[in-house]
């Protein structure tokens, strides 16, 4: 027996869309010192016609890009820091909305059967979100979704709410403009790692490297920058010379460039069989690479050809 239709996401809907938009305008106006300055910006109004649970799924994808995309790089996580100062979060409940969000678009959207500690936490973390919402861990029945979707409706709204009561209170602040540059100040701390990875294959790319790990390289890169966040601030990344040099500097101490070859590419390409001919012959093409880190598979292969001889 289906349940009946459920009319009130289409209000929830219009609500937070004009409050992502009453948000847009005073944090603009607030920050006018900054051209163009936006936290949300265009990021589209969601589909009505769905079952409960696509819904839901929807509702996630769309707040991870607020809140974890649009809202990182604006800086909303200083606002939301700032909740308590202004008492607008007094039991803690819109900051757990908050962070719920990433752990529940990771749960839908990412393999986690590994089992690691990171994959152990965000498991735990959003069946604990779910039994609180509709008393099952692992959300089956129609009616179940709907309870979720009502209650991460109702804590976006009024997070939604807190944020924009939030920027007005600073404006209002008789510290303003200290805090103003605080905040612009978190904004430039928080470097955005997509942004991070393109510069990464920027600067390997001129040195004619091509970055095999692009994540274990941009974490190092990361963690560096977030250890001189006093002296380093972001003015756009592709102008920034001293990224660039923490960049350029990870790249040449990094021990382990990965070579471009696996043992299928000896043995197919010089018609050796397996065994210590093709582990040697790997041997000399990683001390020929950490050389010249620039080579391509092919070009390698090249090199090692005088020596792929047939074992006698």
């Amino acid at each position: 027996m289906s349940s009946s239709p459920d009319t009130t996401p289409l209000i929830d809907y219009e609500k937070l869309f004009q409050l992502k938009k009453n948000i847009d305008d005073i944090a603009a106006q607030v920050n006018s010192s900054e051209p163009n300055f936006i936290i949300f910006g265009g990021i589209a109004l969601l589909s009505q016609e769905t079952p409960a649970e696509c819904k839901f799924l929807r509702i996630v994808s769309w707040l991870y890009t607020m809140y974890c995309e649009a809202g990182k790089k604006a800086g909303i996580k200083w606002l939301v820091e700032r909740f308590e100062t202004y008492n607008l979060d007094p039991d803690g409940r819109l900051k757990k909305h908050f962070e719920s969000v990433h752990p529940l678009r990771t749960f839908f959207q990412h393999n986690l059967e590994n089992d690691d500690s990171y994959n152990g936490k965000t498991k735990r973390t959003c069946k604990n979100w779910f039994k609180e919402q509709c008393g099952s861990e692992e959300p089956k029945e129609n009616s179940h979704w709907e309870l979720c979707l009502k209650y991460i409706y109702k804590d976006a709204h009024e997070f939604l709410e807190a944020i924009l009561k939030c920027i007005e209170k600073v404006d209002q602040d008789e510290s303003r403009v200290g805090m103003l540059e605080n905040w612009s100040s978190f904004r430039q701390d928080n470097f955005s790692l997509p942004e991070l990875n393109n510069l990464i294959r920027e600067v390997a790319s001129g040195m004619g490297i091509e970055v095999g790990n692009i994540k274990k390289l941009r974490d190092k890169v990361h963690n560096k920058l977030a250890n001189n966040k006093g002296t380093i601030r972001r003015k756009g990344y592709e102008n920034n010379r001293i990224i660039q040099e923490v960049i350029t500097d990870t790249i040449l101490e990094e021990p382990t460039l990965t070579m471009p070859l696996v043992p299928d590419d000896i043995i197919k390409e010089f018609k050796i069989p397996q065994g210590k001919q093709v582990f040697e012959l790997l041997k000399q093409g990683r001390e020929i690479y950490k050389n010249d880190p620039s080579l391509s598979r092919e070009e390698l292969l090249e090199k090692l050809r005088p020596s792929s001889e047939p074992l006698v």
